[in-house]
């Protein structure tokens, strides 16, 4: 296991409609490094992704309307977030993954996140998760820990408020080895032949055996 705490920015909880501007250690779970970053309660969220910034009309449902991430807040310069994670198993491989959406109508949005090895302060992975303007969209991409501590650092660095790139549900979760999908494989094909074989004793049985049995004459 490798888990993101509050990866879905459910506390604190908002109530009714709010941006609320967060300070350093505000966001359970995460800390707050630069920029100015909200944290927008699911009213102000599900209202702003109905709509896009260049045209102000209803454009769909959110996917997810829960509390989300602004990190360019009300300023022009991009926010920055970060997580520790002091469980996470050196050599195996992960998944990153967060849901992002982009208010403004620039294509220039977009997130980096940088995955960090605790133990020699090196970067293990650093990638570029672009947006889309009015989809809320699920991307990532997978990494090797090097470490049992790592630190999970995104950033915005679309550069300006207009864009509004907002995030949410962060995870990272291990993803099996191929020899816990070859055991799996193993199990469905067994289960399989078993199945055959009942099948097969089934057939076996003539119809009306039984009943000849219970009916024939003294």
């Amino acid at each position: 296991m490798c888990p993101i705490v509050n990866g879905d920015f459910s506390l604190p909880v908002l109530s009714g409609s709010q941006n609320h501007l967060l300070a350093a250690n505000e966001l359970t779970g995460w800390t707050v490094s630069t920029g100015n970053v909200s944290l927008q309660s699911a009213a102000c969220a599900t209202f702003y992704t109905q709509r896009t910034q260049a045209t102000g009309n209803v454009s769909g449902t959110p996917a997810d309307p829960t509390q989300l991430i602004d990190l360019t807040g009300a300023s022009n310069s991009g926010g920055v977030i970060m997580q520790n994670i002091n469980s996470a198993l050196a050599g195996q491989l992960y998944h990153f993954s967060l849901d992002n959406y982009r208010y403004g109508n620039f294509s220039g949005q977009s997130f980096r996140v940088t995955i960090t090895d605790l133990g020699s302060n090196r970067t293990i992975v650093t990638q570029t998760l672009a947006t889309t303007q009015g989809v809320l969209q699920t991307v990532g991409f997978n990494f090797t820990a090097t470490n049992s501590q790592i630190r999970v650092t995104i950033h915005d660095i679309g550069g300006s408020d207009t864009n509004a790139g907002w995030i949410d549900n962060v995870s990272v979760t291990l993803v099996p080895e191929a020899a816990t999908w070859g055991a799996l494989g193993g199990l469905l094909s067994l289960e399989l032949v078993w199945r055959r074989q009942l099948a097969a004793r089934a057939s076996a049985v003539r119809p009306g055996r039984r009943f000849d049995r219970l009916n024939r004459p003294p």
